[in-house]
């Protein structure tokens, strides 16, 4: 069954539509997508962010807050402004500043516990 998302996640992105980056912790699972493909520094992003519970049920985050920064850097991190646009379903649009690796750490909590994901993207490229 592994096999078949990972199969499913590069399909996509070989069709130059989303591309994401998943993270999983104690109870839940997350998953970001971003497009477009490659993502290009001051060019809006739109970002998805699922989560669910183990059994593929959404949960619905409170106090979400997620940052963008990058690694390499010194320089603060950027606010992403996720907005709730269904069951388990958040969306934001960002501007990263410059091309290099950028980190989006998300933070939330839910009826069994908190959220502590941190996704890697490359922005700029081919």
């Amino acid at each position: 069954m592994r096999w078949f998302w990972l199969a499913a996640v590069l399909l996509l992105a070989a069709c130059g539509q989303r591309a994401s980056a998943k993270v999983e912790g104690d109870g839940w699972v997350a998953t970001l997508e971003w497009t477009p493909q490659p993502l290009k520094a001051l060019r809006p992003a739109q970002l998805v962010l699922r989560v669910h519970d183990r059994s593929g049920r959404p949960l619905i985050l409170g106090g979400l807050e997620a940052r963008a920064d990058m690694p390499e850097m010194s320089h603060e991190p950027d606010p992403v402004r996720f907005r709730r646009s269904s069951e388990g379903t958040y969306e934001a649009s960002h501007n990263f500043s410059m091309d290099g690796l950028w980190r989006i750490r998300v933070t939330g909590r839910w009826d069994g516990g908190t959220l502590e994901a941190t996704f890697h993207v490359t922005v700029g490229g081919p």
